[in-house]
């Protein structure tokens, strides 16, 4: 059996997340990014691309998970609601990165999971300003964070040209928005 020592646990959070940024990369890198497609869009204009960026999504995804509920939720001490938008998210995820962006019911069961993890994500944060165990600097990003994710969701509802048209760097920006209170509440 494979035992995990507290100091693994904890890295994985840093190499799951700078996993995901080059992985991205590397995907954006392939094409000529279109500012208004997602990276998901991207993802699904060639099924090679769509199944390593899977695979991709959901290998890393899993490291993160073993981070989060192994270390960052005991050591941190965070709240049930983030326990919970884990779940949610992680199901999100799953869900997002087996199915396809593409036309039809692919495109609205890719939503679900998309939207559904991308809400978790607020609440997630929303958590972690809760945590007192969290440093105030991680409470602050992640405060901000939740505001540009709030303001970006509303953008997506109320201004959709606006989201269309500037859709892979908003999405770019919303990961980072999650990614980096979690860096700074482990290493900060």
């Amino acid at each position: 059996m494979f035992c995990y020592t507290q100091a693994m646990l904890k890295q994985l959070g840093l190499i799951s997340i700078l996993s995901m940024w080059v992985a991205t990369y590397a995907l954006l890198k392939l094409h000529l990014p279109d500012s208004g497609k997602t990276i998901s869009q991207h993802a699904a204009k060639d099924s090679r691309y769509h199944v390593t960026y899977a695979l991709v999504e959901i290998g890393v995804s899993s490291l993160f998970t073993v981070f989060v509920f192994g270390w960052l939720i005991p050591t941190l001490k965070l709240n049930t609601w983030y326990t919970a938008g884990a779940i949610i998210g992680l199901l999100g995820t799953f869900i997002a990165a087996i199915i396809p962006d593409r036309a039809g019911v692919q495109r609205r069961v890719h939503q679900l999971g998309a939207y559904s993890m991308a809400m978790s994500l607020i609440v997630m944060n929303l958590a972690l300003i809760a945590s007192p165990t969290v440093s105030l600097i991680a409470r602050t990003a992640s405060g901000l964070g939740v505001t540009y994710m709030i303001s970006g969701s509303l953008i997506a509802l109320y201004r959709p040209s606006i989201y269309r048209k500037n859709a892979l760097i908003l999405q770019i920006l919303y990961f980072m928005s999650f990614h980096i209170p979690i860096l700074l509440a482990v290493y900060a």
